[in-house]
């Protein structure tokens, strides 16, 4: 595949985020990408539970949430992340 740049998005087998000096993403704008999908996460499962009137521990629940939350993040850091996210589409 060829490589594309725009607006600081690299095209090319694999999409990533740089910037003009060739860094990659910041911490922190790593950690707002964590604290997104945990959000997210948290907020599906919770109105998924209420609506099936699921009876779970809350705790229990968050910690679920964000050791799963947790691993799918990781999961699309790792360089080889097509198979990552099939293997994680698998699980579910």
């Amino acid at each position: 595949m060829s490589l594309r740049k725009e607006d600081g998005i690299i095209i090319d087998s694999n999409i990533t985020i740089r910037d003009n000096k060739g860094k990659t993403i910041p911490l922190y704008l790593k950690v707002c990408q964590y604290i997104a999908i945990f959000l997210a996460s948290w907020s599906f499962n919770g109105v998924l539970i209420e609506t099936l009137n699921i009876q779970v521990s809350s705790l229990v629940l968050n910690l679920i949430i964000i050791l799963f939350s947790l691993l799918f993040y990781l999961f699309f850091f790792l360089p080889n992340y097509k198979g990552t996210i099939i293997f994680a589409a698998t699980l579910l």
